[in-house]
């Protein structure tokens, strides 16, 4: 009978399930996990402190208290970061919204004295909106910067150029205007969860995770995920050369005052065809700038196809990180 009775607890206790909490906060989270459980996290990188080669930055970080933003304590628990961005996502009107961290105008002639080398500039539309600028053009300091921000401020792998946006974000820090890094921390979270691309990948998951772990949240559990490789000197000085070896220093363009004589001159001699205007080409000739457009379009070209390579090699050396 001890034998049988002891058979009977077993099968009890075999078929007895705990039903298993629900993890999303409604149907609508849970059908949203189906896109979220595929996309990659992208993860931050740990940052030194290279004195040697800008000394600015590390005391812009002590000045500012954000060395917590250069080591993070914590890897990165993936099903931890997928759960926590399917229930961030809000699926009515009332999506919590940020002010921007600048508060007045900018003069973006400014922004490109700041952050770019001599003739550096932002990359504009046909209807003359900012674009990006092109990574080749921004000092030294500005590309340093650049590249601890897109690790782990705005996270982004898209690295051979500076949209606007984080653009601004530089141009801040270098000026040294206050900035409410936690706000810019949460500005790109929610941009992240409420992201309309499938492929966009998960940001920020290192800092997500240690602070799920510090609510109680039991983030051990694999598979884990390492920081991805370390900014360093060499990685620094190999990716990002401070001396801007092998990146020539883009010629100065036309300002668009004098573009915009040269298109009047060419609207007068067509609505009046028997006035003795100057020709365009004699103007051209006799007001000239230094470097023809033709001659910029062709440098820029050449150095973004050597900065494709360049990303191409950081990403697989990335990928012995992930």
């Amino acid at each position: 009978m001890a034998s049988s009775s002891r058979r009977r607890v077993k099968t009890i206790e075999n078929t007895r399930k705990d039903k298993e909490p629900n993890k999303f906060l409604s149907n609508a989270h849970e059908r949203h996990f189906l896109v979220v459980q595929d996309k990659r996290l992208l993860m931050e990188r740990k940052v030194g402190l290279i004195l040697a080669l800008a000394p600015q930055f590390g005391r812009e970080l002590e000045r500012r208290a954000w060395e917590n933003l250069t080591s993070y304590p914590a890897l990165a628990n993936v099903a931890v970061v997928r759960e926590f961005y399917t229930n961030a996502r809000v699926f009515d009107t009332k999506t919590q919204q940020y002010s921007s961290y600048v508060r007045e105008s900018l003069d973006f002639a400014d922004v490109e004295r700041v952050l770019c080398l001599p003739g550096g500039h932002f990359q504009r539309n046909r209807q003359e909106a900012l674009i990006h600028i092109r990574r080749f053009y921004l000092t030294p300091l500005a590309k340093y910067w650049m590249t601890f921000t897109h690790a782990n401020v705005q996270p982004c792998s898209h690295v051979l150029d500076i949209t606007t946006n984080r653009a601004i974000l530089l141009y801040c820090i270098l000026r040294g205007l206050n900035i409410d890094i936690g706000q810019v921390l949460a500005m790109e979270i929610q941009g992240c969860v409420h992201s309309v691309s499938n492929n966009a990948p998960l940001g920020h998951p290192s800092l997500i995770t240690h602070l799920c772990e510090i609510t109680g949240v039991k983030v051990s559990s694999t598979p884990l995920e390492c920081p991805r490789k370390e900014i360093d000197a060499s990685y620094y000085t190999q990716y990002c050369p401070l001396d801007e070896a092998g990146y020539p220093v883009p010629p100065p363009q036309p300002p668009r005052d004098h573009r915009g004589e040269q298109e009047l001159l060419r609207t007068l001699t067509s609505a009046f065809p028997k006035r003795q205007f100057i020709s365009s080409e004699d103007f051209a000739t006799r007001v000239a700038w230094p470097v023809a457009l033709s001659q910029i379009d062709d440098g820029a070209e050449a150095v973004e196809a050597s900065a494709m390579e360049e990303e191409a090699k950081d990403e697989e050396d990335s990928d012995d990180y992930d």
